[in-house]
């Protein structure tokens, strides 16, 4: 799949020598580039979630902390599609891979950005508890 060809980069964090590659450097940029053009970005205080093995875009953070723990963590495993960072996932054919990140279903709805900081602040407390019983429409 050419999503996958494109996106090798990801998984490929160091070299033979434990050194960081010039790919994944250049990846993290292009990552990084992405983030930073949304609006959303912009909504939630220049912060966007972190996608490394850690915080599982369960985090918000600035730009900077974000590209630091991508070089120290890298990505959550199978995190071709940028959806929880403004990427649309039509682009691509839907495919789900059986033990990804997309099967697990942690995926959110879109919410407006008030509910998401509420959401984001309470996790894990109540968080799960609202999205299971429906009492947030989108």
């Amino acid at each position: 799949m050419e999503i996958f060809e494109n996106r090798r980069w990801m998984y490929q964090r160091l070299d033979a020598n434990k050194r960081r590659t010039n790919e994944f450097r250049e990846g993290v940029f292009e990552f990084v580039q992405l983030v930073t053009s949304q609006n959303m970005f912009q909504m939630q205080g220049e912060q966007t979630r972190r996608p490394c093995k850690k915080c599982k875009c369960k985090v918000f953070k600035f730009v900077d902390d974000v590209m630091r723990d991508l070089y120290e963590e890298g990505f959550i495993p199978n995190y071709y599609w940028w959806i929880n960072h403004s990427e649309e996932l039509s682009q691509f054919p839907p495919v789900v891979l059986q033990g990804s990140y997309y099967e697990s279903g942690e995926h959110r709805e879109e919410l407006n950005p008030y509910e998401q900081m509420i959401i984001d602040h309470a996790r894990p407390s109540i968080g799960q508890y609202i999205e299971q019983e429906g009492v947030i429409e989108t």
